[in-house]
């Protein structure tokens, strides 16, 4: 079935999950098929930037120009064909399937500027990736060839320090381009750069990067998870792999139980809310025995009343009893004001 966990990157138009990462024992690199596997765990052997490619090849640093990194490479697979192991299948099916499907009725020159080649060593079983650009050059020979017979070419002030003439030209070669010879000449069907349809071009490869060496370690079935379809370092028996596969599902099966049981009590809950909400019994209460004994649960309406009720009456004691306090100081009052018998005025002759 599919995994409802990675479905959401596949609405993201994303079908491969790439995980690199950094242990004790090397550079790591993890490539996931989504949303049902396989996984393919590499080991990176050797990796170069492209800023260390462009120093290593002499070349300048090279700068996406053209907006050639919007559309994806061409994938070109070498000695994957004749393979027999089913791990190096599974692994030539995802590399390709990373990349768009290449329609030659619909396919644009212009759109189609760079290369990437997974190249399988059948003696290491290491697999090499490179990064190629793919760039054109009229013919007429070297630069520095064509820059003479323009009579532009600028003679280098140490050509005393030189062994021979051939370095003039050695040294101003076309390093851009990482194909053996001068390339391959065509004729162009359509548009491409600056050439029209129909002109003769020699089309080059120049490799602009990253360059990476990776070594197939593991196979899982899922996606980081999984039946271990091949494994470089450990052998397992029929009987543990069954073990394995046991448990796995019981697993699984456990995690699907408890999520159900989940969604239930969540449903539940909503259910008993919205009838708390608006003020209706639940009829399954009459005929629950368990429920008789148990005293009867007030809605959130009636809790509501009985709370105005209990106010009022608070309210209606307060006044009765401010109301006796009045009367009860007023009657003092009143009674403090009125003189007492045989406190009158002196009879005369008394002192």
């Amino acid at each position: 079935g599919i995994n409802a966990e990675y479905m959401g990157f596949t609405k993201l138009s994303a079908n491969h999950f790439q995980l690199v990462h950094c242990t004790d024992m090397g550079l790591n690199l993890k490539i996931a098929t989504l949303p049902n596997g396989p996984t393919l765990f590499f080991k990176v052997a050797s990796f170069e930037t492209i800023h260390d490619l462009a120093i290593s090849l002499k070349n300048k640093f090279y700068r996406a120009r053209d907006n050639i990194l919007n559309h994806a490479p061409i994938p070109i697979l070498n000695n994957f064909v004749d393979c027999k192991d089913n791990h190096l299948k599974i692994a030539q099916t995802v590399f390709t399937s990373m990349f768009p499907t290449i329609r030659v009725d619909n396919l644009k020159l212009n759109q189609s500027r760079r290369l990437v080649l997974f190249h399988l060593n059948k003696d290491t079983q290491l697999i090499d990736v490179r990064h190629y650009v793919i760039t054109k050059s009229n013919r007429g020979g070297p630069r520095a060839m064509k820059k003479l017979k323009k009579r532009k070419f600028k003679v280098p002030k140490k050509i005393a320090d030189m062994e021979d003439i051939s370095e003039i030209f050695l040294k101003e070669q076309d390093y851009f381009s990482d194909t053996d010879g001068e390339g391959e000449e065509v004729t162009l069907p359509q548009k491409f750069l600056d050439e029209d349809k129909g002109s003769k071009v020699v089309i080059k490869l120049r490799e602009i990067g990253p360059r990476m060496t990776l070594e197939l370690e593991k196979v899982t079935a899922g996606v980081f998870d999984g039946d271990i379809l091949y494994h470089k370092y450990v052998q397992k028996s029929p009987e543990e792999i069954a073990a394995i596969r046991k448990e796995r599902r019981e697993k699984k099966m456990a995690k699907i139980m408890a999520k159900a049981k989940q969604d239930e009590n969540v449903a539940k809950k909503k259910k008993k809310q919205a009838k708390e909400e608006e003020g209706v019994e639940d009829p399954k209460a009459d005929h629950d025995p368990d429920s008789a004994h148990e005293p009867k649960k007030e809605t959130r309406k009636e809790r509501k009343q009985r709370l105005i009720q209990e106010a009022k009456e608070y309210r209606k004691k307060k006044l009765e009893g401010l109301a006796k306090k009045k009367k009860k100081a007023s009657a003092f009052k009143k009674k403090k004001t009125v003189p007492k018998k045989g406190r009158g005025k002196p009879k005369k002759g008394r002192r």
